[in-house]
């Protein structure tokens, strides 16, 4: 319950944030509610990305303790956001190359009292610090979490649009609404869409009919539906076997059913060096 209950402590007074600083090449993951799984679709999304031949930072924007490193196989304590509070790194010395063309800035580093320590503030610069990196890449996926605080934090560093996810639980729809909510009222013009995730088609659809029916009728404007991501055993397989993600053969469902989205991100790119030139 700590996305839900951070939602509600965050909606009621989130301000407009005219200083966002948009890059299309930037897509923050995020959810209203734990449990969804956002950092394991956030880091498939990086490695289908890689594997179109894109050269791809992964970063995850959990300060605390972070866990988009442990999908990769690497020790639970790493070195991560949380520990540029010292001041003594450099973004640059915490990056980790994960699979060919994707490099990984890892979460944590922080202990688990940083989220208590670091005021809105410094998260906002921590990871103003990591976007500082962004442009040496193709495109850039970050996971924002489930804390809304550090969802916006992601987006206000650098993105180019939200991807909100969620499940087949009726809570974390609510919470994937709420978030959307905040996210439009706050950087407006952000694009946003709906990710659900371990479903079927079917229930994707369900889902996104709820979210984007509560977003028309409250916020006047829909939702996309960005997808359905597969229930994937082989996705389960390497999380309980502490293997690494980056071993999933292409064939795998869950990556399977990312391929539209990373085209669909590759194709914005394009557009957006197109325009600029």
């Amino acid at each position: 319950m700590r996305g839900v209950e951070s939602l509600r402590a965050f909606v009621a007074g989130a301000p407009r944030d005219d200083s966002h600083s948009r890059r299309d090449h930037v897509a923050v993951f995020g959810a209203g509610k734990g449990g969804v799984g956002t950092s394991t679709v956030a880091a498939l999304t990086g490695i289908v990305l890689a594997r179109a031949g894109a050269s791809v930072l992964l970063v995850d924007a959990d300060e605390t303790l972070g866990s988009v490193h442990m999908l990769f196989g690497l020790p639970a304590e790493i070195p991560g956001l949380g520990a540029l509070r010292a001041g003594a790194l450099s973004p640059e010395r915490l990056l980790v190359p994960v699979a060919d063309g994707l490099t990984l800035f890892p979460g944590g580093g922080g202990g688990v009292a940083a989220t208590l320590a670091v005021a809105a503030s410094e998260r906002r610069m921590l990871l103003r610090r990591v976007a500082a990196l962004y442009d040496r890449y193709d495109l850039v996926v970050v996971d924002g979490g489930s804390r809304l605080d550090s969802v916006m934090a992601a987006c206000a560093a650098a993105s180019g649009r939200l991807m909100a996810v969620t499940g087949r639980d009726p809570v974390a729809q609510v919470g994937a609404y709420a978030l959307l909510k905040v996210a439009r009222a706050r950087f407006g013009g952000l694009p946003v869409e709906l990710l659900v995730n371990r479903v079927t088609p079917a229930e994707a659809r369900a889902a996104h009919e709820l979210v984007d029916a509560a977003s028309a009728t409250f916020s006047g404007e829909g939702v996309p539906l960005a997808g359905a991501v597969a229930d994937d055993a082989a996705v389960v397989d390497a999380g309980a076997a502490r293997g690494s993600l980056a071993g999933l053969p292409s064939a795998s469902p869950a990556l399977r059913d990312l391929d539209p989205l990373a085209g669909r991100l590759v194709r914005a790119l394009a557009g957006a060096e197109k325009a600029a030139g």
